[in-house]
């Protein structure tokens, strides 16, 4: 699938494809570059739900499992911030409390 969406320049798939690869790797660092490769391209594409979404549900929970602790939680700050943006108050909510479970189990 991933070939077939670069080679028609499907980029949402494509993206799709990279973030469903990066589910299936056992390795979080593996995992990680996946999530970052479909980042780059919702980036490209200004999907800014997407770019939000990745990060909450992908991208932080693997720095979090590499203990990146900071890059996890500047990954949620962006989160939340980006939910705000788009008036999605759950969104940016989810990704605050986040953010302060994430500092209450490092203190």
């Amino acid at each position: 699938a991933l070939r077939l969406y670069r080679e028609v320049g499907a980029r949402v798939g494509e993206a799709n494809t990279l973030q469903g690869l990066g589910g299936l790797l056992e390795d979080a660092s593996q995992a990680l570059a996946q999530y970052e490769a479909a980042q780059i391209i919702y980036r490209d594409i200004g999907d800014r739900y997407s770019q939000a979404r990745n990060l909450f549900m992908f991208i932080s929970d693997k720095q979090l499992a590499l203990g990146q602790i900071e890059a996890a939680i500047a990954s949620l700050t962006e989160v939340a911030a980006t939910f705000e943006e788009l008036g999605l108050a759950e969104g940016r909510d989810a990704a605050t409390q986040k953010i302060a479970a994430i500092q209450a189990e490092a203190e």
